[in-house]
């Protein structure tokens, strides 16, 4: 057996400067062990700390087409993405349209108590306005014809953006507040729009504390392509006789970069105050800005209005011929010696 290898006893012997080397080894790592558990403990503190950075909560997309997607009609995409941000209340929610045409009315109800519209974004997924289409003919609504191609209620901070509205019975875009308890409008957007051929009012805001309406037009609508109405003051029972403003601290509507053409009216503002009506267009229309005061609405009179550096030529359009691609939806601003009054013609400002 001895030429198989060494014995036993001969292979466990260990040569002792062998050992006493070993120990050294092992110390020396015994005494890095605090060492790593320390700096360890450290990384295991700041860990904590990175975690506490708040994320970026992620936009939730519901997309509506006409074909391939979940969502067939743009008011389903938008209960949808209702229902979620109000299970999800930190949630962003956009409704992602893409190209086609759309025959229906959407509302936006921001009273329904089971769902969240406020910081909404429905948007066209194209900047061409004209490749998404909100058609009015023949678009069925609850009681009947559609009267808008979207109308939002009571919400805050909506932004609409990159479509178009037509041949609608009332209003392209209409984003509105009652005066009950409770209801409000704030902030909204419109942005990059179309509105044509509507029986009232292209883009339309009223009881809004505040908006945008900029790089949109509209046309051969029955009154007003753009309409801020009624603004709202602090107090409900507000009026001029009061020795305070409508509203202390002013929350400004932004009309720029607009088009107004063809329309009875490019611009009209009735009891609207703090709006900003900057570097648009008004042309070829009946009368091209029409701030104006009315018994019959809310919030008299017309105020705190700045109206500058816009392009306001050719507003002698004739809507009242037969001929006319378009008519007034007035039926008149009251009689005089059995006549009845309607809006001049030829109008600048």
């Amino acid at each position: 057996m001895r030429g198989a290898g060494p014995g036993l006893e001969e292979r466990g012997r260990v040569d002792p400067t062998l050992r006493r080397r070993d120990m050294k080894h092992r110390l020396a790592v015994l005494a890095l062990v605090p060492v790593l558990t320390a700096l360890l403990g450290l990384g295991a503190t700041a860990t904590p700390a990175l975690a506490a950075k708040p994320k970026k909560q992620k936009t939730m997309v519901f997309e509506a087409c006409r074909h391939g997607c979940h969502y067939r009609t743009i008011q389903k995409a938008v209960e949808a993405a209702g229902s979620y941000a109000f299970k999800n209340q930190k949630a962003k929610v956009t409704v992602a349209i893409r190209p086609g045409k759309y025959v229906e009315g959407v509302v936006v109800d921001g009273t329904d108590h089971k769902k969240r519209y406020d910081g909404m974004t429905i948007e066209g997924t194209k900047k061409d306005a004209k490749r998404v289409v909100l058609e009015g003919k023949n678009a069925k609504g609850e009681l009947g014809a559609a009267q808008n191609g979207i109308e939002a209620i009571s919400v805050d901070g909506l932004v609409l953006k990159n479509m178009w509205a037509r041949n609608y019975e009332s209003n392209g875009f209409f984003i509105h507040a009652a005066t009950e308890e409770g209801q409000h409008c704030d902030g909204y957007t419109m942005n990059n729009l179309l509105a044509s051929g509507n029986r009232s009012y292209g883009l339309f805001a009223k009881n809004c504390f505040g908006g945008k309406m900029i790089n949109s037009a509209g046309y051969r609508q029955g009154d007003s392509a753009f309409y801020v109405g009624e603004t709202p003051c602090d107090k409900k029972n507000w009026n001029v006789y009061s020795n305070t403003p409508c509203q202390k601290k002013p929350q400004w509507t932004l009309l720029k970069n607009d088009k107004s053409y063809e329309n009875v009216l490019g611009y009209s503002g009735t009891n609207s105050k703090y709006v900003r009506i900057i570097e648009n267009a008004f042309y070829n229309n009946g009368a091209g800005i029409v701030p104006n005061t009315l018994d019959s609405e809310g919030y008299e009179p017309n105020g705190w209005n700045v109206i500058k550096r816009n392009d306001v030529f050719w507003n002698n359009y004739n809507y009242f011929l037969s001929g006319s691609a378009f008519h007034t939806v007035s039926e008149g601003l009251g009689e005089l010696s059995g006549e009845t009054v309607n809006y001049p013609t030829g109008v600048g400002i």
